[in-house]
């Protein structure tokens, strides 16, 4: 939704991550969960326009991934599961080449 120069957006989809954890207990060697994990992101943010050339955006992203099972020693009794997610800020300077005009640029030799 674009109110005069800033641009109101949310977004989602699909998103794949390389994740590693590590699980401890006492008395046992440390269990590493790892692999890539699929899951999803959605999110919300801001772009407004200070110039035709200039904007600035900020925009907050939340991102969960499937649980992912480890099993110490092959042993039933003790499982255990890691369920991921994040929370990311983000914020950011552009510049649009080509200026404010929708003409496209023709170079000519």
């Amino acid at each position: 939704m674009a109110l005069d120069r800033a641009l109101l957006y949310v977004t989602g989809g699909v998103a794949f991550a390389n994740i590693k954890n590590t699980v401890y207990y006492v008395g046992y060697d440390p269990l590493t969960i790892n692999g890539w994990r699929t899951g999803w992101v959605g999110g919300a943010g801001v772009e407004y326009a200070i110039t035709n050339n200039w904007t600035v955006r900020a925009e907050g992203l939340y991102y969960k991934f499937n649980e992912k099972r480890g099993i110490y020693n092959d042993s039933s009794l003790y499982r255990h599961g890691v369920d991921t997610s994040a929370l990311v800020a983000r914020v950011g300077v552009n510049y649009k080449f080509g200026g404010g005009s929708s003409a496209p640029v023709l170079a000519r030799y």
